[in-house]
C-alpha cells in the first residue's frame, strides 16, 4: 500500500507478528542482515539502501515500516500512520 502526505509518497507495509517474509521482501532481502522474532518483537539490522550505514530497527505487532522515496526504512505507529497519512493506490 502506498500513502501520500503533502505530496510526499511512501510505501508501507504492517508486521502481523508472523509476515517476517514479507518484511524482508520490502526491505529487499539482501540489505537484511540480521532478522529475529523474540517475543513478539521483530528486531531487524538492515544496510541502509545505498549500503553506507547500518539501521537497527524494532517492530511490535501491527506496527508498519515505512520507505520513503529515497529508500530509507523507518519503524511506524498505526495510530501515526492512519491520522497522518492517505491511503493512494496506483496501478504500475
Amino acid at each position: 500500500m502506498r500513502y501520500i502526505n503533502k505530496s510526499v509518497f511512501i510505501e508501507a507495509l504492517q508486521f502481523d507478528g508472523r509476515n517476517l517474509p514479507d518484511v524482508e521482501e520490502f526491505i529487499e532481502f539482501s540489505n537484511v542482515m540480521s532478522a529475529t522474532i523474540l517475543n513478539n518483537v521483530l528486531w531487524l539490522i538492515v544496510q541502509t539502501h545505498d549500503k553506507a550505514e547500518v539501521q537497527r530497527i524494532s517492530l511490535m505487532p501491527n506496527d508498519y515500516l515505512v520507505k520513503d522515496a529515497s529508500g530509507w526504512i523507518t519503524p511506524l505507529d498505526p495510530d501515526i500512520l492512519k491520522n497522518g497519512w492517505i491511503p493512494f493506490n496506483y496501478q504500475k
